[in-house]
């Protein structure tokens, strides 16, 4: 749902709680309509932007979008479209929770001897404690944090793992909106500048208040 759906959204629900309010400010709504409104205005003034700052608070904070209901369980795309029943979401949770769990078991197609361990990286051979700082075969490694990645995890065009991408958004969008508030009280001040001389911005409370 977009921004501006969602603003409508959120004008219609505050036009039908005025419109429909009693004089003895009670809600005309039973608790379940009550909480599904009250639930429609949060959820707006979470994905609204603000003009401070020129995005959503949530986008300022953690460097994108919000994500609502499945979307942020980190279930593919692809795959909420298919989820139809309560059944579908459980089968699906238990599949990603049984490859989360594959994936921190050992590989055991691989033997490892325990004294020592050479692998051929890159045309280098590095010892088994140094693979972290190296591509081995089959593994990415990040090229900031130098972190080597799960099997089918993938690094980003500027050879970043999702950890750091994220982290670098995060950063961007914080700074933008420092610079954003930086713009509107830079115009506050002008304004200000205009509308008061010298004189009167010196002036106290009280002397204003004898003017």
């Amino acid at each position: 749902m977009d921004y501006d759906e969602m603003r409508r959204r959120f004008t219609e629900t505050i036009n039908v709680v005025i419109e429909t309010k009693r004089d003895d400010n009670k809600s005309f709504l039973n608790a379940n309509e009550y909480g599904n409104r009250i639930a429609e205005v949060k959820e707006a003034k979470i994905l609204l932007s603000t003009p401070g700052i020129g995005r959503s608070p949530y986008e300022a904070m953690f460097g994108c979008r919000v994500k609502i209901g499945l979307a942020s369980a980190c279930v593919p795309h692809d795959e909420i479209n298919r989820l139809v029943t309560e059944e579908d979401v459980e089968h699906l949770l238990k599949e990603m929770e049984g490859e989360s769990n594959d994936l921190e078991k050992p590989n055991l197609h691989i033997e490892i001897e325990e004294s020592r361990v050479e692998l051929e990286v890159d045309n280098v051979t590095v010892d088994a404690g140094q693979l972290t700082e190296y591509r081995c075969e089959n593994r990415i490694v990040c090229g900031q944090c130098s972190t080597v990645l799960l099997f089918g995890e993938n690094v980003n065009n500027d050879g970043k793992c999702l950890k750091c991408e994220r982290q670098e958004n995060i950063v961007n969008e914080r700074k933008r909106s420092r610079e954003s508030l930086d713009k509107q009280a830079a115009k506050m001040l002008k304004l200000s500048n205009q509308k008061f001389d010298r004189k009167t911005l010196l002036m106290s409370v009280k002397d204003r208040e004898n003017l």
